[in-house]
């Protein structure tokens, strides 16, 4: 190390160190050094460095996990991507992580206190959605809704538990299109079980106007050149005249009813 760190050890018994032996009985002292591989240890994520006898190691908490701390355990079991309609995330909360792992706390709205499972969901468009539990084979389940965006475990939205219909969870919710949010569906009280979530969009999509630009129309002129009389380059042109073989007349190229001809815009005409 660079030495900052100096102790100083008062020897009872017999110790060897670094080759140095105080022998038992003496009352020696000895400085020495500490060294501290946490020092050359960066934990990130709230992680703690712990130095023992072989170096040093991250402690991290729960939801990371690394050498560094450095790699995120997602707060969710699967991913439903913008999925709509029935079933969405078919599972079961039997050997699922339990709440605290997946860092939620308890329902505000049921005393559900088993295993739960969490599905991450992203609103395909701006609008109101519906989602529930209908369907599931565990006889009572409970259901939360969060807010993802901030990262996990999210802010709580919504809680429900039972609905009009029966035991099943079921609410609403209003979502901006690529909000994230994650749906935790647990079983009332003790209960585990397989379970059904299905989303519904309570919103028409947004409709796309395509327009399209009217058909571009070319209009193309013909005209008949002006002829020239005679050999004159600078002559008068007159209109659309008749010349005869040998004639030797000069065609102008310019479309004009009447005016002179540049050399620019002359040409030897033949039958």
């Amino acid at each position: 190390t660079d030495g900052s760190k100096v102790g100083t050890c008062a020897l009872k018994f017999s110790q060897v160190f670094d080759g140095l032996v105080a022998r038992e009985g003496s009352s020696s002292s000895l400085a020495f050094f500490v060294r501290d591989d946490c020092e050359t240890l960066e934990c990130q994520n709230d992680g703690v460095c712990v130095s023992n006898a072989t170096g040093a190691s991250c402690a991290c908490s729960p939801k990371f996990r690394g050498a560094s701390c450095e790699v995120e355990i997602p707060c969710y079991d699967m991913d439903a991507g913008s999925t709509l309609g029935n079933n969405v995330a078919v599972g079961s909360t039997a050997g699922d992580r339990e709440p605290a792992e997946l860092g939620f706390g308890p329902p505000a709205c049921s005393t559900a206190d088993s295993n739960d499972a969490a599905v991450r969901w992203v609103a395909p468009y701006t609008g109101e959605y519906s989602v529930d539990t209908f369907g599931s084979s565990m006889p009572d389940t409970v259901m939360r809704i969060y807010n993802l965006t901030g990262g996990c475990p999210g802010i709580e939205l919504k809680c429900a538990d039972d609905n009009l219909f029966g035991k099943h969870a079921r609410d609403f919710f209003d979502a901006q299109g690529g909000e994230r949010f994650l749906f935790v569906v647990q079983g009332f009280g003790a209960f585990q079980g397989g379970w059904v979530l299905n989303v519904n969009a309570l919103t028409l999509p947004p409709t796309t106007t395509t327009t399209t630009p009217p058909p571009t129309t070319t209009t193309t002129t013909t005209c008949t050149p002006a002829a020239m009389v005679g050999s004159d380059v600078m002559g008068k042109a007159v209109a659309t005249g008749t010349i005869t073989a040998g004639s030797n007349a000069l065609l102008g190229s310019a479309c004009a009813a009447a005016g002179t001809v540049t050399s620019s815009e002359q040409g030897l005409w033949t039958p």
